[in-house]
């Protein structure tokens, strides 16, 4: 443990404190968050999500495959697991097929 003399001397001096983590660092550093912020997945309310989703479908043809899905996804930004239960919540309503294509040589999803 340190001496009294060590720990004044560390307080002059602007040491290093258990709590100056806590404290913002240079305005640099206190940007990142909000520029973070601003990248990350805007919230869509379900019934928008299925219904952009059911219009990138039908405008491949009516069947899309789940990279091509995933791909758009990530291009708007759209969370993978909003996409996933949005796509589970299609097919359990009968809107939507799940398939393989063995053209792709992968899943696919079909509008009914």
């Amino acid at each position: 443990m340190p001496s009294k003399g060590r720990r004044e001397q560390a307080a002059q001096s602007g040491g290093v404190d258990l709590l100056s983590f806590f404290e913002g660092g240079s305005a640099a550093e206190r940007a990142k968050p909000a520029e973070a912020a601003a990248r990350e997945a805007v919230p869509r309310s379900a019934p928008s999500l299925e219904g952009e989703l059911v219009s990138f479908i039908r405008s491949r043809g009516g069947r899309v495959t789940k990279t091509e899905l995933y791909g758009w996804a990530k291009r708007r930004n759209i969370p993978p697991a909003h996409l996933y239960n949005t796509i589970v919540k299609m097919i359990s309503e009968n809107k939507l097929k799940r398939l393989f294509d063995s053209e792709h040589d992968e899943l696919a999803y079909e509008l009914l």
